[in-house]
């Protein structure tokens, strides 16, 4: 494919499965479909359609009646378009609520909702505590228990220690402990997949204005930026006091000048000081400053914007920007998506994502 030519896009209609199955009066009656996904994990849709029917006989009847498919429980599959042109899977879950609107000037409405497969993880709630457990291993137990098959990506901390979880939901508990590590957890499928944030790209989908990008806002903030991040705990194995210090260095996609380097030539260095995590061993401490170093670089640039429908755009792919300002002409890591259609737009998906590097043009 040339490099002037637009990509291939979806103009379709997504395709709804419930209970695997599809339905033409469910595709025929959609008014509106948003899939929204973030960092942390559970992915949530609302399905807005049209509540009538035409019966045999020529009357007009209810939708949504006994023998509807859509009933909280239900299983629901959205994929971005027809099967005919291999659309990708968006969403896949279960119905977790029902509405019904009635109007004066239009058609009654009848929404559905729905969360991934993390939403009994949202409705656990326990205490326990995990012995001389990497992170790994525990994430491999928590997944177990919701039937989801683990994949840990390389880059998580491997340290074995004690775990508590205290009245806290699974899905509370797993998001909190990820944070640890820099890292995020997505439903692929039957697969819970972990990864430190901006490490391994899910996808990468190139965008300039006029090739699926319809919109863009690029910021590069140096508000929160730090040169370096020096953490204080108390190793009680050792009982001595812990020190740990990391340079705020590039991590993620992207090139070019860190938040660090600008400081660095038009500003002035900046140490952060992180205390109040707990006790630690040194190793522990150089892990955690690092982290936290790359995640406050990672934010340096920051993109909102809208995209011509794509299934391919997910928390955890990579942009790549072109045609836009030298300054932002770069790679991003997602950190959220929003996939929206309605008779109106089509099909558009709405995303932030971040880079730890202002490009050449600076």
């Amino acid at each position: 494919m040339a490099l002037a030519d637009p990509p291939k896009l979806l103009s379709t209609s997504p395709m709804i499965e419930i209970d695997g199955q599809s339905y033409p009066v469910v595709a025929r009656n959609l008014e509106r479909m948003r899939m929204s996904e973030a960092l942390g994990g559970l992915s949530s849709l609302e399905l807005v359609l049209t509540d009538a029917v035409t019966r045999d006989d020529g009357s007009a009847d209810f939708a949504s009646g006994a023998s509807s498919p859509l009933k909280l429980g239900a299983g629901v599959r959205v994929f971005a378009g027809s099967a005919e042109v291999d659309a990708k899977e968006i969403f896949d879950g279960q119905v977790t609520g029902i509405e019904a609107e009635v109007r004066d000037a239009g058609a009654p409405l009848f929404t559905i909702l729905a969360e991934d497969r993390l939403f009994p993880a949202r409705r656990k709630r326990r205490t326990r505590v995990f012995e001389d457990k990497s992170l790994e291993d525990v994430i491999r137990q928590v997944a177990s228990d919701y039937g989801l098959t683990p994949e840990v990506r390389d880059g998580i901390d491997t340290t074995a220690r004690t775990w508590l979880q205290t009245d806290e939901t699974d899905l509370a508990f797993l998001r909190r402990i990820l944070a640890t590590s820099d890292a995020d957890m997505q439903v692929v499928g039957v697969k819970l997949q972990v990864g430190r944030i901006g490490q391994d790209r899910r996808t990468l989908v190139p965008l300039a204005p006029g090739v699926g990008l319809k919109y863009a806002r690029m910021t590069a903030d140096i508000a929160d930026q730090v040169s370096k991040i020096r953490l204080a705990a108390w190793d009680p194995k050792q009982g001595s006091a812990v020190d740990a210090s990391k340079d705020a260095a590039g991590f993620g996609p992207g090139s070019g000048k860190t938040g660090k380097d600008v400081l660095a030539q038009s500003f002035s260095e900046v140490t952060m000081h992180v205390g109040r995590l707990g006790p630690m061993s040194d190793a522990e401490a150089q892990k955690r400053a690092q982290y936290e170093a790359d995640r406050r670089a990672r934010a340096f640039v920051a993109v909102t914007g809208t995209a011509i429908g794509n299934g391919d755009l997910r928390v955890g792919s990579w942009i790549e920007l072109s045609s836009v300002s030298p300054q932002f002409a770069n790679q991003y890591a997602v950190t959220r998506a929003v996939h929206r259609w309605d008779r109106k737009d089509g099909y558009l998906t709405d995303f932030d994502a971040q880079s730890a590097y202002l490009g050449a043009g600076q």
